[in-house]
């Protein structure tokens, strides 16, 4: 696999009450407090939907996680957040000499995974990367927030993103790359806003694939210490054998901390 993480965080809840961490710096015991208290603000902030105060009305619900689009004239619905995580890769891969270039550039990506907690119909894994330089990639303080963005950073602003068409293949493109769940009577598969294949196959899908999609954030805002960003979005996706399928009516909004 040339998909090489020089550091990997991916923080997964299901249903609130299970957390799988994987972060290679902390300590064990480092990672169970984080745990407890990761579950504790997340179920207060988010599962319940209340703002923490008992003189606040009933109607001030905290905005809830959630994905919409539509496949095949199917609506799929997604309704809580399952998992966030950064990703540090190589990017620029070199396929005859099968390296990264330049060393000291990082492909940096931040993901969100949201699902249908009732009968998981639904499920979305959305990625936003961009080009950094590696040695300025600040470490993510406390574990559960996101690095620092540079000033310059393009990161969840208002406006239109192009995308990564090969995300997890050569990397050489920055945006927004996602995979959704399109689940059927007899089957499910995935569908992908990228090539889905590995750099060393050959394939029918061009890095233009996307040139008449849209991805665009619509809205950001904070509320009781989390961050909030809404988008909408509609692209060409693909199954793992490059059939063309299209997505419309995308609406996402997750939240970070």
């Amino acid at each position: 696999m040339i998909y090489n993480n020089y550091e990997y965080l991916y923080l997964r809840l299901f249903k609130i009450n299970i957390l799988k961490l994987i972060f290679v710096k902390f300590s064990i015991l480092s990672i169970i407090l984080s745990v407890f208290f990761l579950i504790s603000c997340r179920k207060s902030k988010i599962d319940e939907g209340l703002i923490n105060n008992p003189s606040t009305p009933v109607s001030n619900y905290i905005p809830k996680d959630s994905c919409s689009y539509i496949v095949d004239g199917t609506t799929f619905n997604c309704n809580v957040l399952d998992g966030l995580g950064y990703s540090v890769s190589g990017t620029n891969f070199n396929l005859i000499t099968s390296t990264w270039a330049p060393t000291d550039t990082a492909l940096y990506t931040e993901r969100f995974s949201l699902h249908n907690k009732y009968d998981f119909s639904a499920s979305i894994e959305m990625n936003f990367s961009e080009k950094r330089i590696l040695n300025k990639i600040a470490p993510s303080s406390p574990i559960f927030a996101f690095p620092s963005h540079p000033n310059d950073s393009t990161f969840y602003k208002i406006r239109s993103f192009d995308f990564a068409t090969d995300f997890k293949r050569f990397q050489n493109k920055e945006g927004v790359a996602f995979k959704v769940l399109n689940r059927k009577p007899t089957f499910s598969e995935w569908l992908y806003s990228y090539n889905p294949k590995l750099a060393q196959l050959t394939t029918t899908i061009s890095d233009t694939c996307q040139n008449n999609s849209t991805f665009k954030i619509v809205k950001t805002f904070k509320l009781n210490d989390l961050n909030y960003v809404e988008a909408i979005f509609s692209a060409n996706v693909y199954t793992e054998n490059e059939v063309e399928k299209k997505l419309t009516n995308g609406f996402i909004r997750f939240s970070y901390f």
